[in-house]
């Protein structure tokens, strides 16, 4: 499941044409169904990495950006940052795997 399959479709009254809306993301649980990793240099800067080691995913960035409240993107990636990452099992059970 990507970023925008959490937005919906809407169609533009003035012309027909069909345009995604605000994606809804989805709420991740308070409490555990995380783990906590260190940002090592091979993944300064690429989220991309951490996701495909994580989940066998790349498209899956948006994920760990949204769990740590990331608005920069990529630049958030510092070596030796420590970031949470949902596990596989969360993953699942929100239906997003």
């Amino acid at each position: 499941m990507e970023f925008f399959d959490f937005a919906n479709t809407v169609i533009d009254r003035r012309d027909g044409t069909e345009r995604l809306s605000v994606a809804v993301t989805p709420r991740f649980p308070f409490a555990g169904g995380y783990k906590e990793i260190t940002i090592e240099a091979k993944h300064r800067f690429r989220a991309d990495k951490i996701a495909d080691q994580e989940y066998g995913d790349e498209k899956l960035t948006w994920v760990i950006d949204l769990f740590n409240n990331f608005s920069h993107g990529f630049k958030e990636y510092e070596v030796g940052r420590k970031i949470k990452v949902p596990t596989i099992k969360t993953l699942r059970e929100m239906g997003i795997l």
